[in-house]
């Protein structure tokens, strides 16, 4: 079981077999809230995971480039997970 910091006061409890299968499911419910979103050990309460808020536009050509970030036009984006355990 996981708990999911979505950074704008909405937190969800979510269980799932990996922590891959836990990042796919929270990668459609994240919305546009500028805030990082985080992943925790439900257990523990230790931070598992990250996608951090950058509040300015992708640019593709910066190095190295998010491989799946979630973007937002002109206003920011979400980059890639940074993950301190593996799956």
């Amino acid at each position: 079981m996981y708990f999911v910091d979505f950074g704008n006061g909405n937190y969800e409890r979510i269980s799932a077999a990996t922590l891959s299968d836990v990042k796919e499911v929270v990668n459609d419910m994240i919305g546009y809230n500028q805030s990082d979103v985080i992943i925790y050990d439900d257990d523990s309460m230790r931070e598992i995971c990250r996608r951090e808020w950058w509040g300015v536009k992708y640019n593709s050509n910066e190095y190295p480039p998010e491989i799946d970030p979630i973007c937002y036009g002109d206003f920011g984006y979400y980059g890639d997970w940074t993950t301190e355990y593996a799956d």
